[in-house]
C-alpha cells in the first residue's frame, strides 16, 4: 500500500528507497499535492502499490507461532528458549556453551 511520509526525513528510508512510499514534507501546500497526484495518477499509484517491502513479508509472527506450536505439549517451551538465548549469546561473545 502506497504511503506519504509527512515529515521533513523520513524515519525509515528504506520504504521511500524501495519506492513503497514517498516523502512528502510538512508543507500543506505540498501534502494536497502529492496526495492529489496519488489519487488521479494510477499508474504512480500502481508502481507505489506493487513496490517490494523492505521490511519483509509481514509472516513472522505466524511462523513464530508455528515454531512454537511445533514443541510437544510436555515440554518445556519457555526453558528451551532459554537455553537456545543462552546458546546464542555465549556464541555471539566467542564462548562455547554446552548443557
Amino acid at each position: 500500500m502506497p504511503a506519504l511520509v509527512l515529515r521533513e526525513t523520513a524515519v525509515r528510508p528504506e520504504a521511500v528507497a524501495a519506492g513503497a512510499a514517498r516523502l512528502v514534507g510538512t508543507d500543506p501546500a505540498h501534502i494536497v499535492a502529492a496526495v492529489h497526484e496519488l489519487l488521479n495518477d494510477p499508474v504512480g499509484y500502481a508502481r507505489m502499490a506493487s513496490a517490494a517491502n523492505p521490511y519483509g513479508a509481514g509472516h513472522a509472527a505466524g511462523r513464530i507461532a508455528a515454531a512454537l506450536r511445533a514443541f510437544s505439549p510436555s515440554e518445556r517451551v519457555f526453558e528451551k528458549l532459554a537455553a537456545w538465548r543462552r546458546r546464542r549469546e555465549c556464541a555471539i561473545m566467542g564462548f562455547s556453551y554446552s548443557r
